[in-house]
């Protein structure tokens, strides 16, 4: 039997966390206790494929400061270089954006990063040559 490598969908993943971070910004920042926004925090693989997707080849998101209708993503990463055998690795701050839920919206909703046009009918053009 042939194995084949498997991995994330990506596309996917990011459609799910991103929908559901654009909701639960929206709820949140009509809440007047919520005054710093919504905080996603995750490791920089997961962290490089959102901003890859909300950004593509396009312009970076525009900084915002901390309110009720901002977003900060946060990555970290384990700190490998001062690990201590035994001992829980140190957590290491690898990225920091942070925007507006609508700015998210649109970047998600108006992705820069398509393929070129036509790459389904060549894909499908391949498959019977």
């Amino acid at each position: 039997m042939e194995s084949k490598a498997a991995g994330f969908n990506w596309e996917n993943v990011n459609k799910r966390i991103l929908s559901q971070l654009i909701y639960k910004g929206n709820l949140l920042q009509r809440e007047p206790k919520c005054r710093g926004g919504l905080y996603f925090v995750t490791p920089r693989g997961v962290y490089n494929k959102i901003m890859d997707r909300l950004i593509g080849t396009g312009q970076p998101l525009p900084d915002y400061p901390q309110s009720a209708g901002s977003i900060t993503f946060l990555s970290y990463d384990p700190d490998w270089a001062n690990a201590v055998d035994g001992a829980p690795a140190a957590l290491v701050a690898t990225g920091s954006l942070t925007t507006t839920i609508a700015q998210v919206s649109l970047a998600l909703n108006s992705p820069t990063n398509l393929p070129p046009m036509g790459v389904y009918a060549d894909s499908i053009e391949a498959a019977f040559q």
